[in-house]
C-alpha cells in the first residue's frame, strides 16, 4: 500500500489527509474527554463547596441560636433578681409562664420559680 500510494501523488496526498484526518479525530477524542473529566470534577467541586456552604450556614444558625438562647436566660434571671414578676416578665418577651419554666431550667445558674 505504501509503495503505491509513494508512486502516485494523488494518493500519496489522500494518504496524508486520511491519516491527519485519523490523528485529529484522536486528538479531538482525547480533547472531549479530557474536557468532560474536568467539567464533571468542577462539578463535583461545587456541589461540595455548596454542600459545606449550607451545612456552614445551618451551623452558624443554629450557634446564633444558641447564643440568643443564652442572652434571653441571662436577661430573664437578672430581671427576676431584680425584682420583677413572672407575670411582667411574660408580657415582656410575649411567652408564656411555662416557656419562662422552660427557659429558666435551661440555666443551672438559676432555679425556675
Amino acid at each position: 500500500m505504501k509503495a503505491i500510494c509513494a508512486n502516485d501523488a494523488t494518493l500519496r496526498v489522500a494518504q496524508e489527509k486520511l491519516e491527519m484526518v485519523s490523528k485529529e479525530q484522536q486528538i479531538w477524542s482525547d480533547a472531549r474527554a479530557k474536557w468532560e473529566g474536568e467539567w464533571t470534577i468542577k462539578q463535583r467541586e461545587l456541589y461540595a463547596v455548596r454542600h459545606a456552604k449550607a451545612e456552614g450556614k445551618a451551623e452558624g444558625k443554629a450557634e446564633a441560636e444558641r447564643e440568643a438562647q443564652e442572652k434571653r436566660r441571662t436577661i430573664v434571671a437578672n430581671m427576676m433578681n431584680e425584682g420583677l414578676s413572672r407575670e411582667t416578665i411574660c408580657r415582656i418577651f410575649k411567652i408564656t409562664d411555662s416557656e419562662l419554666v422552660a427557659l429558666l431550667a435551661q440555666d443551672s445558674s438559676h432555679p425556675a420559680e
